[in-house]
C-alpha cells in the first residue's frame, strides 16, 4: 500500500488526476512535500 493516507481526503483525487494527466506514477511523487 502506498502511503496516501497522509493526504487529505480531498487532496487524493487531485493527486490522482494530476498524476494521470502528466503520466506520472503516483508513487513517484514527492510525498514528503505534498504531505506537509
Amino acid at each position: 500500500m502506498h502511503p496516501t493516507l497522509v493526504f487529505d481526503i480531498e487532496t487524493i483525487p487531485d493527486l490522482a488526476g494530476f498524476a494521470a494527466v502528466n503520466g506520472i506514477d503516483e508513487a513517484s511523487l514527492p510525498q514528503g512535500e505534498l504531505a506537509e
